[in-house]
C-alpha cells in the first residue's frame, strides 16, 4: 500500500461496493473535516468528491453510483459524503430503498449561527440580496 497525504491508500485491487455509510448534514457543518478524520482509518475507503447520487444523479442508476466508489477489500467500509442529502426531500426514501441497514452520520449545527453563516456566504457571492432581517422574517 502507498502513503498519500498522511493516509494510507489501498492498492488498486478489491471491488467497488455501494456505500455502507453516508455523511450528511448542514452546509459549513464540518462534514469534510469529519470525513477526512474517519478516512484515516485503514478499514475505511471514501469517495473524494461528493457524488450527489441521491439528489442530482439518481437517474444515472446504482451501477453509476457503485462505479464512483473506491475499490475496497473484504472487511473495509465504503462511505461517501454529500451534505445536501440533508435538505433533499427524496433522499431518505432513495437511500432506504438502496440499503435498509446503511449507517447515516448526520452533522448538525446551531440553526441561528448556521443561518447567519449561510447568509454571509451568499452575500459574498450576491451582494444585491436583501438584508438578513428581511429574509429571516419573511414568513
Amino acid at each position: 500500500s502507498s502513503e498519500r497525504g498522511g493516509a494510507v491508500s489501498t492498492p488498486d485491487y478489491g471491488e467497488k461496493k455501494l456505500p455502507q455509510a453516508l455523511i450528511i448534514g448542514v452546509k459549513k457543518g464540518g462534514t469534510r473535516a469529519l470525513l477526512e478524520a474517519i478516512r484515516v482509518h485503514p478499514d475505511v475507503r471514501a469517495v473524494g468528491v461528493e457524488p450527489h447520487f441521491f439528489d442530482r444523479n439518481y437517474e444515472k442508476g446504482l451501477e453509476w453510483y457503485r462505479n464512483v466508489m473506491p475499490k475496497t477489500l473484504d472487511g473495509q467500509i465504503t462511505m461517501e459524503k454529500t451534505p445536501s442529502y440533508f435538505v433533499t426531500n427524496e433522499a431518505p426514501k432513495r437511500i432506504h430503498s438502496m440499503a435498509k441497514d446503511i449507517k447515516l452520520i448526520v452533522v448538525v449545527r446551531n440553526p441561528v449561527t448556521r443561518a447567519i453563516s449561510d447568509y454571509t456566504q451568499t452575500l459574498s457571492k450576491k451582494p444585491e440580496i436583501p438584508t438578513f432581517e428581511v429574509l429571516a422574517f419573511k414568513n
